[in-house]
């Protein structure tokens, strides 16, 4: 990417994996969770957590949607504060579905 930034692919995995689970769990009338769709009926709802999580974090990274930390802070906790604003906005849009 321009500028020297990257996607962190540790962050886009669990964003994506969440993502899964909350696709993936439905809920009863009465309040129970629905399991149905980890096994093979669920493979379009990875595919799709999948492809929309990494598209939510190449906009954010590609405009710099981050928290911006200063140059003191050692590089691994920066970058956990960077990956804070596409993580949750990848969340939401699966949590909102």
């Amino acid at each position: 990417m321009k500028g020297g930034r990257f996607i962190n692919n540790t962050s886009t995995m669990m964003a994506a994996m969440v993502g899964f689970m909350l696709l993936a769990i439905g809920t009863t009338k009465a309040g129970n969770y629905q399991a149905g769709f980890f096994g093979t009926d669920g493979i379009l709802s990875a595919f799709v957590a999948a492809f929309v999580t990494v598209w939510v974090y190449q906009f954010c990274v590609s405009r710099d949607l981050t928290i911006k930390l200063p140059k003191e802070v050692p590089g691994a906790i920066s970058q956990t504060f960077r990956d804070i604003i596409p993580f949750g906005m990848a969340t939401l849009i699966f949590f909102f579905d």
